[in-house]
C-alpha cells in the first residue's frame, strides 16, 4: 500500500492549511508520514489564497524547507482524520 492523503483546514477566512500524508507498509507495520505541509493566506475573502513565505515543509526537498518538521502544527482532528482514512482504505480480501 502506497497511498497519499491530503487534509485541508481553514483556520479562519484568510488562512488555509494543507497536510499531505504518505502511507507505506513495511515489516514494522503501516507507516504514515508527512510528505508536505503548506500554509496559504489571503488579504480578504475576495482575494485568492497564496502560499505563505515562511510556512512550508517538504520531506523530499529538505533544502527548500522554510520550517522544520517540529514546527509543523498537527491538530488532533487532522491526526484523527488521517488515521480514519487509512483504516478505511484497508481491504481484507477473503477470496481470490
Amino acid at each position: 500500500m502506497n497511498d497519499r492523503h491530503m487534509i485541508i483546514r481553514e483556520s479562519d477566512d484568510n488562512h488555509r492549511h494543507e497536510w499531505d500524508f504518505s502511507v507505506h507498509v513495511n515489516s514494522k507495520g503501516i507507516i504514515v508520514s508527512l510528505s508536505q505541509y503548506r500554509l496559504y493566506t489571503r488579504e480578504t475573502r475576495r482575494h485568492k489564497f497564496k502560499a505563505a513565505r515562511n510556512n512550508a515543509y517538504d520531506r523530499v526537498f529538505k533544502n527548500g524547507n522554510l520550517m522544520g518538521l517540529t514546527d509543523v502544527p498537527f491538530p488532533d482532528d487532522v491526526i484523527e482524520e488521517v488515521r480514519q482514512r487509512v483504516q478505511e482504505s484497508i481491504i481484507i480480501q477473503t477470496d481470490e
